[in-house]
């Protein structure tokens, strides 16, 4: 089992030089072009140059490859890989990533790609994604199980066998549309928000919830995305009976009485809370969350169009 510290933005990374500074010993080696570098460690290492700066023969113990100055970075460690015939930089990676490994991301935004053999990806701090690169439809099977341990811990499983676990790892990105986990965060959150003011059902449209993970993940304060999304809804002078309406239609499913929308309009009109606060007062109600489902919400998720 490999310990892999992964570290990429999501960015294309830039490509490697060709401009060779390296070095190759018998239990380690390095390649430094300008901007990147690649170093690894092992047992009876051979090479042959004409082919690869990389070790040609032998058992690696350790490959590290930084590239761009840190933007794409891959340390891994606790192997004894036997290099295979013909080996490229590709082959060898998926050569020693083929079992059962550990991913390590860091306090930044990590993407990390998916993997087979029941990987674990450990996320770290910021907004994590695990890339499938297939159609969610193709891999999100009537089989496939989010199972919340008691750890913490996401462990997702198809016909039975786990495909992989995450730990911190807020999002999945498919081909064709993303999928929020952290209901417990930004995801619930969102949802809660579009529940309220716009009804339960706008949670199916993936462009509404990619705005408001966009924003969220990008620092804005929970009551300002509300103040947003009731701007968008009622116009930017709405008032605050016309606040009041909307969320009980859309939360307690009835119009508000008279001495209700006289306390409520009361304590907006003088200053005791304001717009924003009512409305996520309301949004937190376990009434919304039965009507978007948020406990469904958090076995499996909930779609996105990425912003």
């Amino acid at each position: 089992m490999a310990n892999i510290s992964f570290i990429w933005d999501g960015k294309t990374q830039t490509p490697i030089e060709t401009t060779k500074n390296y070095y190759q010993g018998p239990t380690s080696g390095y390649f430094h072009p300008t901007s990147s570098s690649m170093e690894w460690t092992g047992l009876n290492l051979t090479y042959l140059v004409s082919d690869s700066v990389l070790p040609t023969a032998g058992t690696l113990t350790s490959l590290k490859n930084v590239q761009n100055s840190g933007v794409w970075s891959m340390t891994i460690t606790g192997i004894s890989t036997v290099i295979p015939a013909k080996s490229t930089f590709d082959l060898l990676v998926a050569e020693i990533v083929k079992g059962k490994d550990d991913w390590y991301g860091d306090e930044s935004n990590n993407f990390f790609y998916a993997s087979v053999g029941g990987d674990t990806f450990h996320g770290g701090g910021g907004i994590d994604t695990l890339d499938a690169f297939i159609n969610k439809a193709n891999w999100v099977t009537p089989s496939t199980k989010f199972t919340k341990l008691n750890n913490g811990y996401i462990q997702v499983t198809n016909f039975g066998t786990t495909s992989f676990t995450l730990d911190s790892v807020e999002r999945l990105k498919f081909a064709d549309v993303s999928l929020a986990l952290d209901l417990d965060g930004n995801a619930g959150k969102t949802a809660k928000i579009l529940g309220a003011v716009f009804g339960a059902s706008s949670l199916s449209n993936k462009n509404y919830v990619g705005i408001g993970l966009s924003l969220l993940d990008a620092g804005m304060d929970t009551k300002k995305l509300l103040d947003l999304a009731l701007t968008t809804k009622l116009g930017s002078n709405y008032t605050s009976e016309a606040e009041i309406k909307l969320l009980y239609t859309n939360v307690f499913n009835l119009t508000p009485s008279a001495s209700t929308l006289d306390v409520l309009k009361g304590l907006i009109d003088n200053g005791y809370c304001s717009r924003s606060d009512l409305g996520y007062i309301i949004s937190e109600t376990a009434n919304n969350q039965t009507n978007i489902n948020l406990t469904g919400l958090a076995q499996n998720g909930i779609e996105y169009t990425p912003q």
